[in-house]
């Protein structure tokens, strides 16, 4: 019986995987790979190079055409292990509510479990630095002030990065690119680029309210309604603030959870592919439970749960379709 509670309860807070992806945008563009884990860990195997082709080759006798032995890599990634904070629902609470708070503290642990996940993906899709297959460009300095201190994206930057990831990626040209800035950038294109301006004005549902944009920002003013997605230069324009944050010094990325600083190090938005930049995966999850504690009269539990959000693997050259446009501070 004790088993079967178990059961349900994590059932409440995972669902089912896909279900769980769907619970946040970035996510749901991942290609799921919860199928493929074993153990906790993800396997790949990544093919070596295609061979050379020689046209109208024909051998004097002694020529011969080159040797081909395909070389593949093998590649995998551990998942991580996202625990939860104890949650403590006093007995009294199941009987002498009107709703059922199990379930609503199950629910918010669901949502602060994705946010969580998502945040650290977003990071790690992220170019961490400028190289052939992750194009990392600065938007131009000569560019007016977003709102917030640094330099605006306009559409000549968006379009400069998608002319290199054309030239990397052209198999891709026709592909779902997305393009995800943050709030200031969104809104400062809306207002000032006049075909994202007719394209928001003729698609947003009328009298939708926006929120307000966290640090007392911009708050869509201009509009009064929510951001949307939007096309420029073959992207699909969204909007989403947690981006990741690059130095100042070298233009790298800085590591998830490392501290930058605001007025100084440089903003960002990524470009990648839905189903190609990245995948995801869900593993393993447990209850770790106490019920009936008689010092609190409450039960306890927590959760750990495995997943992955980023690269197809860490061996290989493994972040590729992706891309990233830098904003500094505004001078």
């Amino acid at each position: 019986m004790a088993g079967l509670l178990k059961e349900l309860w994590i059932d409440l807070l995972i669902g089912d995987v896909d279900e769980f992806f769907d619970n946040d945008h970035f996510l749901s563009h991942g290609a799921n790979m919860s199928y493929a884990v074993e153990n906790d860990r993800i396997n790949f195997t990544y093919k070596g190079p295609r061979p050379n082709i020689v046209k109208n080759f024909r051998t004097d006798g002694d020529t011969e055409l080159d040797v081909y032995m395909r070389t593949d890599v093998a590649d995998y990634v551990d998942l991580d292990n996202y625990s939860t904070e104890q949650m403590v629902l006093p007995r009294v609470d199941l009987f002498a509510l009107p709703y059922d708070k199990k379930q609503s503290l199950l629910q918010d642990m669901r949502l602060a479990l994705v946010d969580r996940i998502a945040v650290e993906g977003i990071w790690n899709i992220g170019p961490a630095a400028t190289a052939t297959k992750t194009p990392v460009i600065s938007a131009a300095t000569a560019n007016p002030d977003a709102g917030d201190g640094y330099d605006a994206i306009v559409r000549s930057d968006i379009t400069n990065l998608r002319i290199l990831l054309d030239i990397q990626y052209p198999g891709l040209k026709n592909a779902d690119w997305q393009l995800m800035v943050d709030s200031y950038t969104y809104w400062y294109l809306v207002n000032n680029d006049d075909i994202l301006k007719a394209q928001y004005s003729n698609s947003a549902p009328i009298g939708a309210i926006l929120s307000k944009i966290s640090n007392g920002g911009l708050t869509g003013k201009a509009m009064g309604r929510e951001p949307i997605p939007l096309q420029i230069a073959g992207f699909t324009l969204y909007c989403d603030d947690r981006t990741p944050w690059y130095k100042a010094s070298d233009s790298t990325k800085f590591a998830y959870g490392a501290t930058y600083t605001v007025d100084t190090d440089f903003k960002s938005a990524i470009a990648y592919v839905p189903g190609q930049t990245f995948c995801t995966a869900l593993g393993s999850t447990e209850l770790f439970e106490q019920n009936q504690h008689p010092g609190k009269q409450a039960d306890l539990a927590s959760f750990l749960t495995r997943a992955y959000i980023g690269p197809w693997g860490q061996t290989a050259s493994n972040l590729k379709h992706a891309g990233a446009i830098l904003r500094q501070p505004h001078s």
